[in-house]
């Protein structure tokens, strides 16, 4: 899990360069999608990304018509993984 925590941190460090910068979640989601291309050949991390990012998606998942800063995101993730320990 250190790994994958590790490969977030930069995952979220990419969400919160801009902090003025809103995400839609369908632009989360394409953003997420092209941060893991890397890793499809590994099953395990694959599946542990995945993991995570249902996370993500749990809470990201109330209205489409919305938008989100990069530490919101990033503090969702937090949360999440706080609570996997």
């Amino acid at each position: 899990m250190a790994y994958i925590l590790e490969r977030f941190v930069q995952f979220n460090q990419m969400l919160v360069s801009d902090p003025d910068k809103r995400y839609s979640k369908p632009e989360l989601d394409r953003l997420f999608k092209e941060w893991i291309t890397d890793y499809r050949g590994d099953e395990w991390l694959t599946i542990e990304f995945a993991r995570a990012w249902n996370c993500y998606r749990s809470v990201l998942d109330v209205d489409p018509r919305l938008t989100y800063r990069g530490w919101d995101v990033v503090f969702t993730f937090q949360d999440w993984y706080e609570h996997q320990k």
